[in-house]
């Protein structure tokens, strides 16, 4: 190749791109890929096994990682754009969590989205998931002031109660910009989701009560709040309990709301946009239906998803509210059938219709 050559080409079309445009481009992967936190932390990452097992690796990476590896000009550029590392997850790191208090570090107290959950199954021993999880929330509860999504799934009810006493004791959420709330606890003896209110008529209930009355979004695995809490239920857009779909005990049904006060408890939702049941059911289901004087009408709700939720009672739920702008509808039951759904359909998948997106599947596909 003659010498030269290439010597006076211009640069890239990408290189010439404002460093604001890039940024905005960076910040809109990120975002994307933290809806929820869909990738692990880098490529070849351990992850805890089952005592005996082969170490597991991930193959993928979160892309605030790929793009500050490009070249030096980006790496820049990434490492003092705050909002490129506001999303800290502790699932699938190891202790001492160094790149998740690098992540802590660069998000410059800006608002951030953080988890510190044990996972869906037990990974490596009770003994150390436990100390997983202590160690991942010791490092977070300096920032728990910043976050704007919090996350805690912890091992046990009872670690769930000390861990939300502990921001309590600290006032670490008096700033205000909690607007997301993720709570759940299992058991430790069989990691099965448990069902037991998470407060009690106490001190610690009456500041988490308070709480309430900023945040939006909102999910619960295996934990209730008390149903009269209306202050975690005024604001919200997005609601989704979450719940075992397999055999309860009669005191666990006696702390669902019974049909009547999960629509009074819904009437208070006018900003819903986003509503997802799973394993959910009333404590009175085998009264009859009971009834507002007129369907809850929500203009804002764009997407329903149940699981495991008994067809009779979907079918009176479904026919107590109206969503005249829904699009997605997701339905998973034993039976899987359409006809469970048929008044529904007949009402939202006709013409003129908004819904765009439609599943009704079973628990286990037969091949």
């Amino acid at each position: 190749m003659p010498s030269g050559i290439g010597r006076d080409r211009p640069p890239a079309l990408v290189d010439r791109l404002p460093n604001e445009i890039l940024l905005y481009m960076f910040e809109m992967l990120v975002e994307d890929a933290g809806k929820p936190f869909q990738a692990s932390w880098s490529v070849g990452e351990q992850r805890l096994g089952q005592p005996g097992e082969a170490v597991q690796q991930t193959t993928t990476s979160r892309p605030e990682l790929i793009l500050s590896a490009v070249c030096r000009h980006w790496r820049n550029l990434a490492v003092h754009d705050p909002l490129l590392w506001n999303h800290i997850n502790f699932r699938n790191e190891q202790t001492p969590f160094v790149r998740s208090r690098a992540y802590l570090g660069r998000s410059q107290e800006l608002g951030i989205v953080a988890e510190a959950r044990v996972g869906n199954a037990p990974r490596g021993t009770e003994a150390q998931l436990v100390a997983h999880f202590n160690e991942a929330f010791t490092t977070l509860l300096p920032y728990v002031g910043q976050c704007r999504h919090l996350g805690l799934q912890a091992p046990s009810l009872t670690q769930l109660r000390n861990c939300l006493a502990q921001i309590m004791e600290g006032g670490e959420l008096e700033s205000g910009r909690l607007r997301s709330a993720e709570l759940g606890a299992r058991d430790p003896a069989t990691w099965g989701v448990i069902m037991d209110f998470l407060f009690l008529n106490d001190a610690l209930g009456e500041y988490w009560k308070l709480r309430g009355q900023w945040v939006t979004a909102l999910t619960l695995r295996g934990v209730l709040l008390p149903w009269t809490w209306t202050e975690w239920y005024s604001n919200l857009t997005h609601l989704t309990p979450t719940f075992r779909n397999n055999v309860w005990s009669p005191a666990e049904n006696g702390r669902m709301p019974t049909k009547l006060t999960f629509l009074q408890i819904l009437s208070h939702c006018s900003d819903l946009k986003e509503l997802e049941l799973t394993g959910f059911r009333f404590s009175d289901p085998d009264c009859p239906g009971a009834t507002l004087q007129a369907p809850l009408r929500f203009q804002k709700l764009v997407a329903m998803r149940f699981s495991g939720f008994n067809p009779e009672h979907l079918e009176w739920f479904l026919s107590e509210i109206e969503a005249p702008h829904l699009r997605s509808f997701f339905y998973r039951t034993e039976r899987g059938s359409l006809a469970d759904v048929r008044n529904f359909l007949l009402r939202y998948a006709g013409a003129g219709s908004t819904l765009k997106a439609l599943w009704v599947k079973p628990f286990q596909d037969k091949e």
